[in-house]
């Protein structure tokens, strides 16, 4: 298990779940099934054969980050890549060649998206091509008028996470965040989408678990509620150096991708099988 999701607004998963599906057509649910076709034709008799154009795509507007979380790569500046922004031409171009088959597009990566000052332009780009987008922060930039921007840019989910229910918890892993400006960030998001009467973007809070902050597991489920957030979704957390354990490492096993071994070592629950 890699994440646990809690439903707080069952309107709000079923608006999501339909605006995704209004936005399908012939066109990509016939990629998409070529590419299922031709996926389970390579596995089974072990021999590539590609059909179809990617119906998902992820998009990296932004490589810079403004926390420095421990067990992240931009946090801890271990990012081989420049530190910058994607450009505007070279982002339209990419959503150009491929909008008639994009089920999705996820506009975030390993950098904090909303540090690219065009964000809502590029965002608004791609909603007017007709394709569903994503997006994940770490809430620090949601101030009221740039929350009044995403909303009114189209945006169909927006994830926000948060991994503690004060600044002290907060701050264990968040390493140079502040714990009231990303809950005021959720604030401003839930009355912005509010005041436009807007049904998206479906609000979600992820928690990611670590043994700082396991035991406030139920005290964050009373704090997205009174958030207005619509899904709470609890992520396990994946460490660079796991073997021989990692201080932030839960004790509860259902939070926990990995497994103690005899001879006191870790490794992973479940590997992915190589196809």
């Amino acid at each position: 298990m890699t994440s646990t999701r809690i439903i707080l607004n069952r309107k709000a998963v079923w608006q999501d779940s339909l605006r995704f599906a209004k936005m399908l057509t012939l066109k990509k649910l016939t990629n998409y099934t070529a590419l299922l076709l031709s996926y389970s034709f390579s596995v089974i008799f072990k021999k590539a054969k590609i059909k179809g154009v990617p119906c998902s795509l992820t998009l990296e507007t932004s490589t810079a980050c403004n926390l420095s979380c421990p067990e992240c790569p931009t946090g801890t500046a271990q990012l081989t890549r420049p530190i910058g922004v994607i450009t505007e031409r070279l982002y339209n171009s990419t959503v150009d060649q491929t909008e008639k088959y994009l089920m999705n597009l996820n506009l975030y990566f390993q950098g904090e998206p909303f540090l690219n000052p065009k964000f809502c332009k590029l965002l608004s780009y791609a909603h007017e091509q007709n394709i569903y987008t994503s997006c994940s922060t770490n809430g620090h930039f949601l101030t009221e008028p740039f929350a009044k921007r995403v909303i009114e840019s189209g945006i169909d989910r927006l994830i926000i996470s948060i991994d503690g229910t004060d600044q002290e918890s907060y701050s264990r892993y968040r390493h140079g965040g502040d714990f009231e400006t990303v809950v005021n960030g959720v604030k401003n998001i839930v009355e912005a989408k509010k005041n436009l009467n807007a049904s998206n973007p479906l609000v979600i809070i992820q928690f990611l678990v670590f043994k700082t902050n396991e035991h406030l597991i139920d005290e964050m489920k009373t704090l997205a509620r009174k958030l207005g957030a619509d899904v709470l979704e609890l992520k396990t957390a994946r460490f660079n150096k796991f073997e021989q354990g990692n201080p932030l490492m839960p004790v509860n096993e259902n939070y926990c991708r990995y497994k103690k071994q005899a001879d006191g070592s870790y490794s992973l629950k479940k590997t992915l099988k190589n196809k």
